[in-house]
């Protein structure tokens, strides 16, 4: 390395020694103190930073002030000086690494987190007590020695290099560079321009405790405007969600440091600091002696509802409070002390509940009888009553709100589809509450909602964009939209405010990137009221504030319960990461919620493809060394598969019948497959993780497993191209997915089609490739490119939601599909060259296929069977 111009050099009594780094206030350098005969640290200030003698005298007055401070957790300020106009402090020598070099190798063992928590706490409540806020705490300003002491540095500092009084708050955010601290770890009213007091550490120290549960900062989005945005506005990730290892009275603290409100922060750094010696304190078993082996193995299975409610039910006896992203002052969680009371208890499914306005009935849809019906109970009753026997058309539908009740409540209405009418020949029908013949209700309507009154009705249409109408009460054709979405963007879960102020409905990408908007029924230009980018569904309003809707997490687990205020729009999350609810409503009072809660089994079947599905003998079960399994691939010997384990996700080997785990991720979604290359010697696979989508690859045997692409907001399932040196992935640019092609070898993701389209299949030759179009309704096309990207043809072939997957059979002239309803599906193929179709499988009604893949002899096809086992549960909320 060259050798610095200052080394050798002596300001003062101080012989510089060595640089030791950089950083806003200046460059730092070991040095020799000739009059102490000790080792000091020097900090150079930038040249001109104290432009005349006034301000170097109050710099000198404040610095000494500093060196007052007397704590083991604290480097000591020794002096400042000028020397030649050179501007400098002399500081305590610290050996060790920074709190920020510790970190980077991901999150610390919570009980050392603690440890350390607890003495950077002792630091600032030091500091505080003589009135001095550090205003730049950060983790590159925390020394660790070898022994685990914590020595904080630059206490101060970062008033000392604007002593002119900082910011008022006239000033505007883009002056805020200007304003002392670090931004990814400034509080909110440092950035509003406000004066910083002892709370403002505080939020800083709970930023700095969160990047050491979780590896990661609170808020990392890169650019300044934005990251200032998401310090002011939006909540943190939860740290469990980050690091599923995290305790519940961590996440507590650290959350609680990181309120917006300093009023609602902790008061003081002593309180962190009680709390965090707490953790830091050793752990006393909280397991009883003889705890039954049934009871530990419902514990560890945790797929069955009482064990779900019962920990929901725990969880809110001790507040549910401690599951939310976010507190604030005036917010009150709309389900504490709510009675949660199970509905149904059946076998198989119950999907879609609704509860009519009065709260008296709750319908849903449930394969009790065999096929899904429409079913309706009186609460409390304990009777149920199936209201369709098997008459209705398509019912499932995962994406839409299927199920409600008119505004009497006298009839229970639902969504239907035909396969082969236009559009898949989507209705709203109805069916008397009581019992009887179920009837049209709304023509070509996918879903609606009338206001509290009934006086008017807003409804979607299955069309491009799912126009959104109003209208008096009925379906006119003279009706004109007052909102479609963009192209390539959906709209679905129309639901009315109390006060018919507003319309509330999702809008986004299917099924993954919604969040929640709302419009006036005049239409004009929607507001968005979530940021979640995620699996979104279900908004529903409790009063003219209160908003509740199902989400995934970050990690792409659940969905969950959520609320917010709409005014405030901060998100909190009421449920525990235990459950996964699949449908909500509320009565007209918002005293009543109704939710479905559910549990899918997801295993591998393997059967020959041979020439008449008659022949097809019933498919024989893959034993798995995991208790499921899903996204099957076959290789030229082996057979892969992707497994979860809590919030994370592994992919799997099956080789003679012995399994082996290849790849996992912590907090990691393995999604659309992993994908074999041509000769089955490399495999390639997406993943989302810790808000980011990564394409890797590694050899077949699970070594050497590397990023290829980490720019993308990759989609679906990646494939590769014949040659085998790239890979063919979908990915969102400006909210559409298109496809990409990423070269194994390094180089940069390349546009392949500009048109939306997602999991791709490429022919054996490479001439060609196959993927699917845009939802219409619930069906889509399936089109071709050339290796050129040039249009290729292709026999017309329009397949439903829920079968994306294509595969070709070997030669490249037959391509194998799913076709059926949303819920239950068959393998069909198709000859490319004549058009000509024929039906490979014919499995059972109560056989779901969620994915499938046909070997590489075409011979053998393996599948994804998924078993839903879900339940209606409902809440009695108390009154505000």
């Amino acid at each position: 390395m060259p050798s610095n111009p200052m080394t050798g050099q002596t300001l003062g009594h101080y012989k510089i020694i060595e640089k030791l780094g950089a950083g806003g206030m200046g460059e730092v350098y070991s040095a020799h103190d000739a009059r102490l005969e000790r080792e000091i640290a020097l900090k150079i200030l930038p040249a001109g930073m104290l432009a005349d003698d006034a301000a170097r005298k109050r710099f000198r007055k404040e610095a000494l002030a500093l060196s007052k401070l007397n704590h083991p957790n604290i480097a000591t300020i020794y002096d400042f000086d000028t020397d030649s106009g050179v501007d400098f402090l002399a500081m305590e020598y610290v050996r060790g690494e920074t709190l920020a070099e510790k970190v980077a190798g991901g999150a610390l063992p919570e009980k050392e987190l603690a440890a350390l928590g607890e003495q950077i706490a002792g630091s600032l409540e030091e500091a505080h007590e003589h009135g001095i806020v550090h205003r730049d705490l950060k983790p590159g300003n925390i020394m660790v020695t070898p022994k685990g002491r914590v020595k904080v540095l630059d206490f101060g500092l970062a008033k000392l290099a604007r002593p002119m009084g900082g910011m008022t708050t006239a000033d505007t955010l883009s002056e805020v560079e200007g304003a002392p601290g670090t931004l990814p770890y400034m509080a909110p009213e440092q950035l509003q321009g406000e004066p910083a007091d002892a709370r403002s550490d505080i939020f800083s120290f709970g930023a700095v405790l969160y990047e050491m549960a979780t590896g990661r900062r609170p808020f990392r989005e890169e650019m300044a405007s934005r990251l200032t945005d998401a310090i002011l506005h939006q909540a943190p990730v939860a740290p469990r969600a980050m690091n599923p290892r995290t305790t519940l009275e961590l996440e507590r603290i650290i959350l609680k440091c990181l309120e917006k409100e300093p009023d609602h922060r902790y008061q003081s750094a002593k309180e962190v600091g009680v709390d965090l010696r707490r953790l830091a304190a050793p752990s006393v078993s909280a397991a009883p002696a003889g705890v039954p082996s049934g009871t530990a193995r419902r514990a560890v299975a945790g797929w069955r509802l009482a064990v779900m409610l019962a920990a929901a039910a725990a969880a809110l006896a001790i507040g549910v409070s401690l599951w939310l992203q976010r507190t604030e002052y005036f917010w009150r969680n709309p389900i504490t002390d709510a009675r949660f009371q199970t509905v149904t208890d059946f076998e198989g499914v119950e999907e879609a509940a609704a509860v009519s306005r009065d709260g008296h009935f709750v319908a849903f849809l449930s394969d009790r009888d065999g096929p899904m019906d429409v079913w309706v109970t009186q609460v409390g009753s304990g009777q149920f009553h199936n209201l369709t026997h098997g008459s209705a058309p398509e019912l499932v539908n995962p994406y839409v709100r299927n199920l409600g009740f008119t505004p009497d409540g006298s009839l229970v209405t639902y969504w239907v589809g035909s396969k082969g009418r236009p559009g898949g020949g989507i209705s709203i029908w109805a069916v008397p509450t009581l019992g009887g013949q179920p009837r049209p209700y709304l023509e070509g309507v996918a879903e609606f909602d009338w206001t509290r009154d009934g006086s008017r009705l807003a409804y979607h249409t299955p069309g491009p964009g799912d126009p959104l109408f109003v209208s008096d009460g009925s379906r006119r054709p003279e009706d004109r939209p007052i909102f479609t979405a963009p192209t390539g963007l959906h709209s679905h879960f129309t639901s009315w405010g109390p006060d018919s102020a507003f319309i509330y409905f999702v809008q986004g990408a299917l099924p993954d990137k919604l969040d929640i908007w709302r419009i006036t029924p005049a239409g004009g230009t929607p507001e968005r009221i979530t940021s979640h980018t995620g699996r979104v569904t279900y908004p529903v309003l409790l009063d003219r504030r209160t908003l509740m809707y199902l989400a995934s997490d970050p990690d792409s687990s659940g969905p969950r319960i959520y609320s917010m205020d709409v005014e405030r729009r901060i998100p909190h999350r009421l449920t525990s990461g235990l459950d996964r609810y699949t449908s909500l409503a509320a009565s007209a009072d918002g005293r009543r919620l109704v939710a479905t809660l559910a549990s899918p089994k997801r295993t591998l079947w393997r059967l020959p493809i041979v020439e008449s599905p008659a022949d097809v003998s019933a498919p024989a079960r893959i034993s798995l060394t995991t208790s499921a399994g899903f996204s099957p691939r076959l290789g030229p010997d082996y057979l892969l598969y992707v497994s979860a384990a809590g919030t994370n996700e592994s992919i799997w080997k099956v080789i003679n019948g012995t399994g082996a785990e290849l790849w996992s991720g912590k907090g990691a979604q393995v999604f659309g497959g992993p994908a074999i290359s041509p000769d089955g010697r490399y495999i390639a696979f997406s993943v989302r993780q810790h808000e980011q989508t990564l394409l890797y690859v590694m050899q077949a045997d699970g070594a050497n497993a590397r990023i290829v692409a980490d720019s993308l907001d990759l989609r679906g399932a990646p494939a590769w191209a014949p040659d085998g040196k790239s890979i063919t992935s979908a990915a969102n640019s400006h909210g559409v997915p298109h496809l990409f092609r990423v070269p194994v070898d390094g180089g940069s993701p390349a546009s392949f089609v500009e048109e939306y389209s997602t999991d791709p299949a490429w022919a054996p030759d490479g001439g060609f490739v196959v993927y699917s179009g845009p939802d219409i309704g619930t069906r889509f096309p399936v089109k071709g490119v050339t290796a050129e990207a040039a249009a290729h043809p292709l026999p017309a072939l329009t397949l439903t939601r829920g079968a994306r997957h294509l595969a070709f059979l070997p030669g490249g002239r037959a391509l194998v599909f799913l076709r059926g309803e949303i819920q239950h599906k068959n393998l069909w193929l198709v000859d490319l060259e004549t058009g000509a179709e024929r039906q490979l499988t014919n499995l059972p009604a109560d056989f779901e296929i969620g994915d499938f893949d046909i070997s590489p002899d075409g011979r053998e096809v393996v599948l994804e069977r998924v078993q839903e086992r879900s339940d209606v549960v409902l809440l009695d909320l108390m009154p505000s």
